[in-house]
């Protein structure tokens, strides 16, 4: 026999098993950064969703306001009733300019906090209800 036939190829399986660790952690890597981007497109949707419910809970705020007045005083509105003065700041409190720049005086409201179950605030809205 020739010494040839019996000589093994050196080196052959290290580069085959190099081969498939460089194309697995290539996939790993592409997998890695696709549930980032998921994991983010998920984080930005529950804070749509989050901000959503919060401006739908200022909206019913202001309705059930409105109802409750006009159950109380059908025949009278004033910047004196409840649904007024929730919304009003008061004397102290924190408060913003609803209107932006373009706002006066009237513009003012003040936050109304949205707590959890255990007191913690996880948003805040301001409303502005004018009588016409």
């Amino acid at each position: 026999m020739s010494k040839n036939v019996l000589k093994r190829p050196s080196g052959v399986a290290l580069l085959a098993v190099l081969t498939v660790l460089t194309v697995l952690s290539l996939l790993a890597a592409t997998f890695a950064a696709m549930m980032t981007m998921e994991e983010q497109a998920g984080s930005i949707s529950l804070n749509r969703s989050q901000s959503d419910m919060l401006a739908q809970s200022a909206i019913e705020h202001v309705y059930g306001l409105l109802r409750q007045d006009s159950i109380d005083s059908p025949e009278y509105d004033g910047y004196d009733e409840l649904w007024s003065q929730t919304f009003k700041p008061r004397q102290g409190e924190e408060r913003v300019n609803v209107e932006g720049d373009r706002g006066g005086d009237y513009a003012w409201a003040r936050w109304i906090y949205v707590k959890d179950n255990s007191g913690k605030p996880v948003g805040r809205y301001a409303v502005m209800v004018e009588d016409e």
